[in-house]
């Protein structure tokens, strides 16, 4: 309510109650913001065959901070890095290899392991 200005004219005016309405909606209104990565580029993008892992990588990372670029650091961005790094492995092995090993890190619980004992 803080970033209303004049309050008591809204309060005091017959048409008070939809100018509040209408001034709350324009300053809290979400607006759609276009992404510049369409979701289904990064869900249909395949590591090249002629492109090693790091650069698959990268293209990955790249793909997801354009799609998100405010966000620096986010365990649900992470994981959706992982999860489109493993499923666009040329390789079928190593997809395989590599997912086992995700879930398996995801598996760990770090309280009880990485717990300093007293």
């Amino acid at each position: 309510m803080s970033r209303i200005k004049n309050l008591e004219k809204y309060l005091i005016d017959t048409n008070g109650y939809e100018e509040l309405k209408k001034e709350l909606l324009k300053l809290y209104t979400v607006t759609a913001v276009e992404l510049p990565v369409n979701l289904s580029q990064l869900s249909i993008h395949k590591q090249f065959a002629k492109e090693n892992i790091a650069d698959f990588g990268k293209a990955i990372m790249e793909l997801v901070k354009r799609m998100f670029p405010s966000i620096n650091e986010s365990d649900d961005i992470d994981k959706l890095m992982q999860e489109r790094f493993v499923v666009g492995l040329l390789n079928q092995r190593l997809r395989e290899q590599t997912r086992a090993k995700m879930l398996k890190m995801r598996n760990i619980k770090k309280e009880e392991n990485f717990r300093i004992e007293d």
